[in-house]
């Protein structure tokens, strides 16, 4: 058996991978193959996460169009989003539309939902990352999916904004929920 007499080497044994050698001696085997991995990984590293995810609402009554936009010195790293809209008893078809535009008050993107919205209901909606059409889930009812680019990034001063395109009622009401990882600009 080899024996193992460097006390750091031993301590890393106990703290790292919960070994407790009996009277500082570990099996050869164990100690060819445990020594190595030791001397080349001495430095210490260190992982932090730079994420910063926030949630962003905006829920609005009697409105049905409705704005979130990324503060000046930052930009938002949309994750997921939520999308609750209950509309009025007003008779007709609500049409819902995710817009998004830059700084410049420019469309850069645009994604038409594929159920439309009558009077008495309330309808849901998720953005989802990398889908590449909006589809509605069979069984669910009025239950939707918006695609959102993978890794899409808003800049300072961007806009999120879901409407109703036919603006059938001004009194329905409209609520979202976005999940961002908010970093500096």
């Amino acid at each position: 058996m080899a024996k193992i007499n460097n006390t750091q080497v031993i301590q890393k044994l106990v703290d790292e991978l919960k070994l407790y050698p009996g009277k500082d001696v570990i099996p050869t085997e164990l100690a060819e193959k445990i020594l190595p991995v030791f001397t080349i990984n001495e430095q210490e590293v260190n992982v932090t996460l730079d994420k910063n995810i926030q949630i962003k609402t905006e829920d609005t009554l009697n409105d049905n169009d409705i704005s979130l936009y990324v503060p000046a010195g930052k930009k938002w790293f949309l994750q997921h989003g939520t999308l609750k809209y209950t509309s009025d008893a007003t008779v007709g078809n609500r049409d819902l539309q995710l817009l998004i535009y830059d700084g410049s008050g420019d469309e850069v993107f645009t994604c038409v939902g594929v159920n439309a919205v009558s009077a008495n209901k309330t309808y849901f909606a998720q953005m989802i990352q990398g889908a590449a059409v909006a589809f509605a889930v069979a069984g669910l009812g009025r239950r939707e999916m918006f695609p959102i680019p993978k890794d899409l990034v808003l800049l300072e001063g961007w806009r999120i904004r879901f409407m109703d395109v036919s603006t059938v009622s001004a009194t329905d009401d409209l609520s979202i929920k976005l999940i961002v990882d908010e970093q500096d600009a």
